[in-house]
């Protein structure tokens, strides 16, 4: 008996913490915000969409006039110079702005995958 409540009191210790409580942010009304966070907010639910649509709608279009490849070097070329610029603009961390030298391994890993994936396209075509 003694034993037993010793057991008991001890796994006591080891209460699990309570699991975090998820909220919408934009559903409930938030004091310390102020309209630019809020803004900041929407766009940036909103800007992922408009750049998936901005990048894929030419690259469609260009398939369809047979210049794919073109519109794709175009689109991706594009949409990693805005990526760049809206990263400067509206950080997701300030503490990611710093150069951590990685620039340069990073074109290093994109370009040549990205041309490499280009240079499969003719092999994998399918007759039409």
């Amino acid at each position: 008996m003694i034993g037993e409540r010793a057991r008991l009191s001890g796994l006591a210790r080891f209460r699990l913490a309570e699991p975090p409580r998820y909220r919408l942010v934009a559903a409930m009304p938030q004091t310390g915000r102020n309209r630019g966070d809020v803004m900041r907010g929407f766009l940036s639910g909103v800007l992922w969409p408009l750049l998936a649509c901005g990048a894929l709608i030419p690259i469609y279009l260009g398939m369809k006039t047979g210049h794919g490849v073109l519109a794709f070097n175009i689109s991706y070329l594009g949409l990693a110079l805005v990526i760049a610029l809206l990263e400067r603009a509206m950080p997701h961390e300030e503490g990611w702005l710093a150069n951590d030298g990685q620039i340069g391994p990073d074109l290093a890993h994109t370009v040549p995958a990205n041309f490499t994936g280009q240079l499969k396209v003719p092999f994998t075509r399918a007759p039409l």
